[in-house]
């Protein structure tokens, strides 16, 4: 897991259309994007956890997955797996950050968000458990057990 919450960040910019000419995300015009995109991070993660295969090794602990909180733009995002932070959280944090400026894009980008988050949660590799028979193993060439 190295993705970064920078990296999330400059995705999210780009996906915005909030790059410089130049093409950087972390220029004077959107600092007050990147002021708001840390705490929304920070609250994005719990979401983002449940989706990532990091949480079905920890998820019979009896405990809450709890991710150590992103306190600065290099801290790596733990507890996430780089597919659901790098394929949705930018999508995520993109529709946050523009949902007062352009709604229209932020919609796009919290449905993709949703999407992306819905398949995570799908895709989630699972442990196989044996089904158990309480009436006998049924026959193969019956339509039913015997009682």
């Amino acid at each position: 897991m190295s993705t970064t919450a920078q990296w999330v960040f400059d995705k999210a910019m780009a996906l915005a259309d909030e790059l410089s000419d130049t093409g950087l995300a972390d220029y004077e015009y959107n600092q007050d994007l990147k002021s708001r995109a840390l705490p929304i991070l920070n609250v994005m993660r719990f979401e983002c956890a449940r989706a990532s295969d990091c949480f079905l090794s920890r998820r019979f602990t009896g405990r809450r997955v709890m991710c150590r909180e992103i306190q600065s733009w290099e801290d790596t995002l733990d507890g996430i797996d780089d597919g659901v932070a790098q394929g949705a959280m930018p999508y995520g944090l993109a529709a946050q950050l523009l949902i007062d400026e352009d709604p229209d894009v932020a919609s796009f980008c919290n449905q993709k968000y949703q999407e992306m988050l819905s398949m995570f949660l799908t895709s989630v590799p699972q442990e196989f458990e044996p089904i158990y028979y309480p009436y006998g193993q049924p026959d193969q060439f019956q339509s039913g057990s015997r009682w």
